[in-house]
């Protein structure tokens, strides 16, 4: 079955040329199926390719998928557009209530950063709603372990 993405979203083009079956909204939605639902907060720097590597990884399946990519709105990413940002990602914020049969939380170069400058940190385990708590526990559980006078967040106390 097919991985459902937005036709112009770069990975769409990417993974028909490789043979990946994929199709756009609007076809997905003339099929009487229920999509095995995914959400990817991706964190890493270089969104797009990060993005085409997990849409062939889920895209292999024969379920049907619908991937929902999501940022954090507490943190502007470098290395991709804005506008791809705006175009293809959800606020975490926004998808809270919404229903998801599974969620991926892409790994983040962050082991050079204090633990207090994660800046998407309190987005992810404040609110209601969709809890992140569990698939964020690599962060809290460092923080536990260490304490709050953790730094550099992954090196030795100071």
């Amino acid at each position: 079955m097919p991985i459902k993405i937005p036709a112009n979203l770069p990975a769409h083009a990417v993974l028909s040329a490789e043979g990946v079956m994929v199709m756009d909204p609007s076809q997905a939605d003339r099929q009487d199926i229920r999509p095995l639902r995914i959400a990817l907060l991706n964190l890493m720097p270089l969104k797009i390719q990060t993005e085409n590597q997990f849409a062939r990884l889920i895209g292999a399946t024969p379920l049907q998928i619908e991937l929902t990519l999501l940022r954090m709105t507490s943190h502007q990413t470098k290395n991709t557009s804005s506008d791809h940002m705006e175009q293809f990602y959800k606020p975490f914020s926004a998808v809270r209530n919404e229903k998801f049969d599974g969620l991926i939380i892409t790994g983040a170069p962050i082991e050079h950063l204090d633990f207090q400058d994660v800046t998407y940190w309190p987005e992810m385990v404040g609110g209601d709603g969709m809890d992140a708590k569990p698939c964020a526990c690599h962060f809290g559980g460092l923080l536990g372990r260490h304490g709050d006078d953790q730094s550099p967040a992954w090196g030795e106390k100071t």
